[in-house]
């Protein structure tokens, strides 16, 4: 699903800002997505040259959501809305991660997110719902990196084969990444 032209839409909002914080030349994108619990503003943030990136990340965004709304049979569990910074560099206490979900902000390096492989930003997303005990970490960790095979394989995200493929290599499924090629 397009999230910028489907007509289904009419609640998403759209302005460009400068942004406010971050870097120097960061552009602020927000954007309503609509699930069937309620609404949820997300705000993406990224360098300029960089709007095909954004455009996908919000796409993804949307489609994961209502994935995850349909399949758990759960309303987004976070208040509010949240923020999805693109950068070069994701850090977390000194150490680089990748991609992190900080609560408001979710933090995705650009090159582990390129366009058409979405992985790290749904085993980000699905931290809003399993964000994991004290101590049960690693049991958290373990389904929010599974949740989107489930998702893809029962049919709650886009058809996308290169999706599909992007996320089991994303997560070392080679075998998996090779037998759809034959689909």
């Amino acid at each position: 699903m397009n999230f910028f032209k489907n007509a289904r839409l009419p609640a998403v909002l759209l302005f460009c800002v400068a942004a406010v914080q971050g870097h120097p030349g960061d552009i602020e994108w927000e954007r309503v997505v609509p699930l069937e619990s309620r609404d949820v503003p997300v705000r993406i943030v990224f360098a300029e040259g960089r709007e095909g990136w954004a455009e996908f990340i919000l796409d993804s965004t949307s489609d994961y959501l209502r994935a995850c709304e349909q399949y758990l049979r759960l309303a987004f569990p976070a208040s509010g809305g949240f923020t999805i910074v693109g950068e070069e560099k994701t850090l977390l206490r000194g150490r680089r991660v990748g991609g992190v979900n900080l609560g408001r902000e979710v933090r995705v390096e650009y090159g582990l997110t390129p366009i058409g492989r979405p992985a790290l930003l749904y085993h980000e997303l699905a931290h809003y719902y399993f964000g994991g005990r004290p101590g049960l970490e690693w049991l958290a960790e373990g389904i929010v990196s599974f949740l989107p095979i489930v998702l893809s394989e029962a049919r709650f995200l886009p058809p996308g084969i290169a999706e599909r493929q992007g996320i089991y290599r994303h997560w070392g499924f080679r075998l998996l990444s090779s037998l759809l090629r034959s689909f």
